[in-house]
């Protein structure tokens, strides 16, 4: 694990924890003086590390949203936004390895090495442009 991630897991206040016991990839169980990460054993390295982010994303931003996770709007809202902050780690974690800026990424190529849908496409324009904005 980068320590890229374990930065934002002591800044979350997260512990990370890898389990055989679960169905889905991951999830995180908030509580008073933790936030737990559980993550799904059997994936590869990069899956634990795109489950890990999204999952960070929600414990920076779920509380940010009114309503529950259960209901449909706040749950779309939600998710919307885990995946958009492990996008945006990714990038820069993709760019500092990769020695490039973010104006020259290559999309696709971004999200083969990722493993990545293309439905995550929206997502990288969204924070390219979010990100452009901030160093003009």
């Amino acid at each position: 694990m980068n320590s890229r991630i374990n930065g934002f897991l002591k800044k979350y206040n997260a512990v990370l924890e890898i389990s055989d016991e679960i169905e889905n990839d991951g999830f995180c169980v908030e509580m008073p003086d933790v936030n737990v990460i559980i993550v799904r054993s059997d994936l590869d390295a990069n899956h634990i590390e795109q489950v890990i982010l999204h999952e960070l994303g929600h414990v920076a931003n779920d509380n940010d949203i009114v309503g529950k996770y259960k209901d449909y709007v706040p749950r779309s809202k939600m998710e919307y936004k885990a995946n958009y902050y492990m996008i945006e780690h990714l990038l820069d974690t993709w760019c500092d390895v990769n020695n490039i800026e973010l104006s020259d990424i290559n999309y696709v190529a971004f999200l083969e090495a990722n493993g990545l849908s293309l439905n995550f496409m929206p997502i990288i324009e969204k924070v390219l442009y979010m990100k452009n904005r901030q160093t003009h």
